[in-house]
């Protein structure tokens, strides 16, 4: 790739909250301060050798980066100080360069991270489903969507009844089916997902074929519904989805309920009912809107009237950096409501037209206010580091047009997942 580069586009801007509300289920322990001094984790063994990092450093503390080989996907170092950073560069099949570079506590690196999981074998089922429905024009249809376990997702319409379900999985698993209805006309109403079925403890053998799923006979039950009221922004679109965990941003480990549902001025959720859920169960509601990008993220476990404070934000101060390589600076303050969560990540990033990103991930943590002024760090001189991985390794031309780059904010309840 070459190293000298300009910006030929103008980047979207994002900005994404995610608010847990205060009768969410407790956080878990670790995170926010204290030091650490345990091995940190990050390994990349179990995936395909093209998904792994191509280069990876470490920091502890306020200290220099060091970099770590590569050669084997896996990376232990230790935090000793309350935090440290992370970097690391992946290319993709088409040879685009993706630099990451995550700011947290101790305990959130000491957490480890792995992306593919080390458990679970490929699976191959059979299956049917019946209870579904459409009308002749297609202004609205029914979608049978099966669940077993978080990794293996199957899908049924009325005029495909037969399904596969394919994925992986670890042993005995649950297993959740839902009847969505995805309407292009305004009906039927807006909490699309009515009818579910829940079988527990399943562990099929590989190509077996399931007991056919009737969403209208005596083994599915009702979806409980309720109220949503959202306070403050400008919400577009409601996601429901359903996760044994508490964590909403598993990678491929939410059960989607339905996504993609319009606000309106009376907005109607649907979920689980109490008397079919377990321990350790959550919703997971997200509300999306704009001006800039966001959404809000609410976990929770019995269906019930909800309101969702969704904060809004000023647009950040993006500058170009003229000492070293050319880099970007966005500089913006969290909304209070946000960084006053117990905990949180806020990233920015930046994507050249040649495909080229580069993020930068903060933990609230890591912060020592909501002000953030958030750039790539420099990393020449160190073992491997290639200039031209960054989206903009040299002449940097915004032009008159109008620039902007992606942020989002976030606050979850676990750092499986860094962002």
């Amino acid at each position: 790739m070459t190293t000298d580069r300009t910006l030929a586009t103008v980047l979207a801007a994002a900005l994404f909250l995610n608010a847990c509300q205060p009768d969410d289920p407790v956080a878990p322990s670790g995170g926010g301060s204290g030091g650490g001094g345990n091995t940190s984790a990050w390994n990349w063994s179990n995936c395909p050798v093209e998904q792994r990092p191509i280069w990876f450093a470490y920091k502890d503390g306020d200290g220099d980066w060091n970099t770590l080989d590569v050669a084997s996907g896996q990376f232990s170092f230790s935090i000793t100080s309350e935090k440290g950073g992370v970097a690391y560069v992946t290319r993709d099949s088409e040879g685009i360069e993706n630099t990451n570079v995550q700011y947290s506590s101790a305990a959130e690196l000491n957490a480890g991270y792995q992306p593919c999981s080390s458990a679970g074998t490929a699976i191959s089922l059979l299956g049917s489903a019946t209870g579904l429905s459409s009308n002749d024009d297609e202004e609205w249809f029914d979608q049978g969507r099966i669940h077993l376990g978080p990794f293996a997702v199957g899908l049924a319409f009325e005029d495909v009844p037969s399904l596969v379900i394919t994925g992986t999985r670890s042993g005995p698993e649950d297993l959740f089916a839902y009847r969505s209805r995805f309407s292009f006309s305004g009906t039927p109403p807006l909490h699309n997902t009515d009818r579910l079925i829940v079988r527990r403890n399943q562990n099929p053998a590989n190509g077996a074929t399931l007991p056919a799923f009737d969403f209208n006979g005596p083994e599915a039950f009702a979806a409980a519904t309720s109220s949503l009221t959202i306070i403050g922004g400008t919400p577009d679109q409601i996601d429901m989805g359903y996760v044994a965990s508490d964590d909403c941003l598993l990678k491929d480990g939410v059960s989607t309920l339905y996504s993609d549902i319009d606000v309106s001025s009376i907005n109607v959720i649907a979920g689980i009912p109490a008397s079919e859920q377990i321990t350790g169960e959550l919703h997971c509601l997200r509300i999306l809107g704009s001006n800039p990008d966001w959404s809000v993220l609410r976990l929770f476990a019995t269906m019930g009237p909800q309101t969702v404070q969704v904060p809004s934000m000023a647009a950040p101060l993006i500058t170009p950096l003229t000492a070293g390589y050319a880099r970007l600076q966005a500089d913006y303050t969290v909304p209070a409501s946000m960084y006053a969560a117990p905990y949180g990540n806020t990233r920015f990033s930046y994507t050249e037209n040649d495909g080229n990103t580069v993020s930068i991930n903060t933990s609230f943590a890591w912060l020592s206010s909501a002000t953030v002024s958030s750039a790539p760090p420099e990393f020449d001189g160190l073992a491997g580091w290639d200039a031209a991985w960054w989206p903009l390794s040299g002449n940097l031309a915004l032009g008159a047009s109008p620039f902007k780059a992606p942020i989002s904010i976030a606050t979850r309840r676990a750092r499986r997942t860094p962002w």
